[in-house]
């Protein structure tokens, strides 16, 4: 089983990177009822940024998508193809 992943190229991916937070955004976004025009001030920002970390479910849902985002579903284990 292969467990290996190479994060510093994904991480460098600005394809991948945007993907991930586009991903987060729609779904913290979708969870919260929110819209582009919440985001009004650095005040409403933090909040939402608050309400994220104390909530567990959706702290769980990041993980979930952030653990989603970097495997590869087509190899076997959790790391890269060959």
């Amino acid at each position: 089983m292969n467990w290996k992943l190479d994060i510093k190229q994904r991480l460098k991916n600005k394809k991948f990177m945007t993907s991930l937070a586009l991903s987060l955004a729609v779904m913290i976004g979708s969870y919260f009822s929110l819209s582009p025009t919440d985001f009004t001030t650095w005040g409403a920002v933090l909040d939402v940024g608050l309400k994220i970390v104390s909530n567990p479910w959706v702290v769980g849902s990041v993980l979930w998508n952030i653990y989603n985002a970097f495997t590869n579903p087509l190899s076997d284990g959790l790391g890269d193809g060959k």
